[in-house]
C-alpha cells in the first residue's frame, strides 16, 4: 500500500530508534525494487535491520530520502535518484558486511 512521504518518515524513523537509533550508521535509498537494492548493498534480509516502504510518487520518496539525509545523517547515494519508479524507500543499518 503507498504511503504519503509524512507517514514513511513516522514509520522509518520509529524503526530506527527501535534498533538503535544512531542515524548516521544507516543507510536510506530509493528504488523500485527495494529488496534487490538491499540484496546489492550486502544486506541479509534475514538477519540484518531493515524495513522498505512505498511512496503515492517518486517526488514523495525523494521528499524521504532528503529528510533523512539532511535533517537527521543518514548515510544515501550523493546523487539523487531522478527514476520515476523508484516509489520505494528503504533503509537499513550498515555493517561490516554492507555497503557502503
Amino acid at each position: 500500500m503507498a504511503e504519503t512521504d509524512v507517514k514513511i518518515i513516522v514509520k522509518i524513523k520509529n524503526y530506527i530508534e527501535q534498533h538503535g537509533g544512531d542515524f548516521p550508521s544507516w543507510y536510506v535509498g530509493l528504488g523500485a525494487y527495494p529488496q534487490e537494492k538491499l540484496l546489492a548493498h550486502g544486506v541479509n534480509l534475514n538477519q540484518d535491520p531493515c524495513i522498505y516502504l512505498t511512496a503515492v510518487s517518486a517526488e514523495n520518496a525523494r521528499n524521504v530520502e532528503r529528510y533523512f539525509v539532511g535533517h537527521l545523517g543518514t548515510d544515501a547515494d550523493t546523487h539523487e535518484c531522478t527514476d520515476e519508479n523508484a516509489l520505494s524507500v528503504y533503509a537499513y543499518k550498515k555493517t561490516l558486511s554492507t555497503h557502503p
